[in-house]
Order: structure tokens, then sequence, then C-alpha cells
């Protein structure tokens, strides 16, 4: 997952007229589209269906983990599939204190175990998961940490505190390199999912041999069992839209993972609108979540006066780009950036005020949870090119966990 690629094939789907998201509301500005103080009451913190079944007209789709019993829900929106079981393994062995799967300290570029340092906290927890359900809201969050905290010049870095205040209710996916901090998870009624930076590493070896060397690494980083979801990054922009047998390997990567493995997979694609390859992108649809990376810039959010009703715009146009190519929106996941990013940058927060970038984060949410896609991954925690103070980027974080999503 990267900046947002425009590609000169892609379809320019039009961003919608007003009849297409009345009932939304607009956050107005106010003294200036840096700032945009909200007007509109702030979401809930929680979910409706966080503590029992939600109700609504979407219908959740059960796990196919074989070692959990799938807890089936109703979500919010139509179309959305609200609740998910959590695709824990039912039993877990101890194989040691944290120190047993070691952890690089990285970026978060780097091996499919994300560079992830631990906690401290014990590998495998003994009381058992959480009961869930959980959302499929997913939280990239690979420590990456010099210390007890972040550096404001440090431009990528990631430290326990700034993952504790990602690691909330309500019930939802923590996507990490290790399980090395499972205990804390589990402990703050989450789960985890495995974040694989790297899909296409030696994929003209084929996608099923990039799955297997996926499911090695994941029982070696994974102490206490591999989980079933993996958030893997990411299609490549440049070979997708040419090349026909990297195409294949991203398909038959996917189906691995699902027939063989009976992993649930969800894959980033660097394109908010794609225009082409229609059988390619459906038969992808059919193995593995597809993840647009539509990434609405806190600048652009800011400058249309961080109105709900624009970013549902973009959102939907993403929607009917990939739904008119065989990606449904039940297949079809959100990727938002939250980087501390400069203004050079069409991603994340793009050099906004602080209050800026936490009313850009309150609209995208709102528009996005209105839209009702399958799912959404937040991304990109650790980046501070912007060498934002470690309070402020917590604050940040705190906006977000009380937003209302998927």
């Amino acid at each position: 997952m990267h900046g947002r690629t425009t590609i000169l094939w892609l379809m320019l789907a039009g961003c919608g007229d007003a009849a297409s998201t009345a009932g939304t509301t607009t956050v107005a500005t106010s003294g200036g589209t840096s700032s945009g103080d909200a007007t509109t009451p702030t979401p809930t913190t929680g979910h409706a269906g966080t503590t029992g079944g939600a109700t609504g007209s979407g219908t959740a789709a059960a796990s196919s983990s074989a070692s959990t019993t799938a807890v089936a829900a109703t979500g919010d929106d139509p179309g959305s599939t609200g609740l998910v079981d959590t695709g824990e393994p039912a039993g877990t062995s101890t194989t040691g204190d944290a120190g047993s799967t070691t952890g690089t300290t990285g970026t978060d570029s780097g091996t499919d175990s994300g560079g992830e340092s631990s906690t401290g906290a014990p590998a495998c927890p003994q009381n058992g998961p959480p009961p869930g359900p959980a959302l499929h809201r997913f939280d990239v969050a690979t420590l990456n940490c010099p210390g007890d905290s972040c550096p404001a010049d440090q431009d990528q870095c990631l430290c326990p505190v700034d993952f504790a205040a990602l690691d909330v209710a309500p019930a939802h996916f923590m996507a990490t390199g290790t399980d090395n901090n499972k205990q804390l998870v589990w402990a703050a009624g989450n789960f985890q999912a495995m974040y694989v930076d790297d899909l296409n590493t030696d994929w003209m070896a084929g996608g099923a041999a990039r799955a297997d060397a996926l499911i090695a690494s994941a029982a070696s980083n994974f102490d206490c069992g591999a989980p079933e979801w993996f958030i893997v990054n990411e299609i490549s922009a440049s070979q997708w839209p040419n090349n026909p047998a990297y195409r294949q390997f991203v398909i038959e990567f996917a189906a691995t993972m699902k027939n063989s493995y009976q992993k649930t997979v969800v894959i980033a694609a660097p394109f908010d609108k794609p225009g082409n390859h229609a059988a390619d992108w459906a038969t992808l649809a059919d193995h593995a979540y597809v993840a647009a990376e539509v990434y609405l810039s806190g600048k652009e959010v800011n400058a249309s006066g961080n109105s709900v009703a624009w970013c549902t715009a973009q959102y939907k146009a993403a929607v009917a780009a990939y739904a008119a190519l065989g990606v449904p929106k039940d297949r079809l996941f959100l990727v938002e950036h939250f980087g501390q990013t400069t203004p050079d940058k069409a991603w994340g927060r793009a050099g906004v005020s602080v209050a800026g970038w936490h009313n850009a984060i309150k609209a995208r949410s709102q528009a996005a949870h209105s839209v009702g896609f399958a799912g959404f991954i937040s991304y990109a925690w650790s980046w501070n090119l912007m060498h934002e103070t470690a309070a402020n980027r917590l604050a940040f974080s705190e906006t977000f966990a009380a937003q209302q999503l998927p």
C-alpha cells in the first residue's frame, strides 16, 4: 500500500450528484479549509452489533475456518457484511515467551513478518480468545519502536503506546507480522490478522509457490497458530495492467490460500477506479477480498469543506468502477491512509493542520460507513513525515478509534 496510483487506462468514473448522497451530513469549515471544525456530532465509539446482533439488512459472511464456530450476524448498512467470526485458532499451545519468535525492528516495508518487534507480552495467552464477534475492521499495526515512544524527528515509527491506542473496542482485528503481542490484543477483546508486506516476492515462481512460502512464514512468526485472515500488500500497479502472467499469479495465489490452506485473504489494490480486465478481477474476487486504496488526502477533504457527501461520492465512484469489472461491494474493502504526510503527497494528512486532520478523519470515516464496504483497513500509522508530536499522533488514533466502521 502506497500512494494512490493514476494509470492512463483507468476509467474515469464520476463523483456522483447530490441525489446519490442524500441523507449524508456535511462537516462545515470554520476559519478556512485547513481546520473545518465539525458541526455534526462525533460518531459513537461503539458499533451497534458489538454486544449482540446488529440490526439492518446486510448479512454477515460466516468464516471458513474449520477451527472456529462461525457467528453470522447482520450489519448496519445494506450490502455490508457487518460482523463476522474471529477466525482465531480454537486452542493455543505454549511455545515459550515472546522471545521465541524473533521480531526485527523495521519500517512498514520489509519481510512478510512486517519487521515487528514485541511489547514484551507472552506470545501465547492461556485463557483462549475473546468471545467476539469481530468487525471487518483491520488496523495495520506492525511495531517499529526505538524506545519507549516515537521521536518526533523519525519519519517512521510505531511504539507500544501507539499500538495500544488502536487496540481498543469495538472488537476488530489488529493486522500484525507476528503474534508476539497476542496477549495484549486478546486482553483488549480484539483478534489478530497477519499483515504481509510484499505480495510480489518471487512472483514469477507462481502463485502457489508464493502461498506456500507465506504459510511457512506464518508458521514461523505465529507461535500460537497462524490466523485465518491475511492482509496482503499489494497488487503491482506496473504489472497488473499489462501483464497477463502477473494477473494469473495473483489469482493463483489467492486461490491457493483459500482452497489449499483455508485462509481468508484481503489483497490491497492501488487503483481507486480500475477500468480493464473484468474477467481477471471477477475471478480474483471469487477467491479473495479486494481492498481498494482510494486514499482521500486531508488536503482534499479539507478543500471540500470536510464534506461527508463529497467523500461519499468518491467512495461510491470506486465501488461502481469495481462492480463494473465483476468485484461486487460485498467483496470490496476500503483502505485509507493515516500517515502524517507532507503537503506534496496525495495521500494521508498531506500537510493540513491538526484540526483539519481530525476533521478529515471523521468525514472520511462517516462516508465509508455510509457506503457500506465489506470491510475497512487503516494503514500507515507509522508514517510521520511531518514530524508530528507523539501526543497529537495519539489523539489522531483516538479520533479514528471512535468512528463507526466499516
